[in-house]
């Protein structure tokens, strides 16, 4: 009744369930949603990057500490964009204008992104910021092989393309 008098056509409430449950997204679900290598949040992110030529990669642990904040917001998966815009907007509004052009979104970022920030703008922190990125790159290889290789029979079905071990190492 709410529906069609704000205006929703009576065919179209028609066909909606009669009973709908919600139910509370808890921390692991939120994870879940950013370990999800389509996850539109994470993505967007990376290219709003690489529009200035910096790679930006997210290490688990950092994962964790976003759904984390997500969680404690209590906005559901919403939530999860607000607390990334968050933590690194200080990080798009000066990383463009400095030779830094690898971002590896660590703990130590979430936890506290304006020293950290002010450590790599110095120049400071440049071998442990590399050498952190590469640790998260490896971390993310891993990640994406592992979950090819969990939705191997889905990505199959759904692509026509049989994937091989072969195929998964060069993807």
């Amino acid at each position: 009744e709410d529906l069609i008098e704000f205006g929703f056509e009576t065919e179209f409430v028609g066909r909606l369930p009669v009973k709908a449950v919600f139910e509370r997204l808890v921390e692991e679900d939120l994870l879940n949603i950013l370990q999800n290598p389509n996850n539109p949040i994470i993505l967007n992110k990376r290219l709003d990057f690489a529009t200035y030529g910096i790679e930006i990669m997210f290490s688990g642990e950092a994962l964790k500490l976003l759904a984390k904040k997500a969680f404690e917001e209590n906005t559901g998966a919403r939530g999860l964009v607000s607390v990334i815009e968050q933590v690194l907007i200080p990080f798009e509004t000066k990383l463009p204008s400095s030779n830094i052009r690898h971002f590896p979104v660590t703990p130590q970022v979430i936890q506290d992104p304006e020293t950290t920030l002010s450590r790599w703008l110095s120049g400071t922190d440049d071998d442990q910021r590399m050498k952190d990125f590469e640790i998260i790159h490896n971390e993310n290889v891993t990640g994406i092989k592992r979950y090819l290789t969990d939705n191997r029979k889905n990505i199959t079905a759904q692509y026509g393309l049989p994937l091989s071990a072969y195929r998964i190492d060069k993807i």
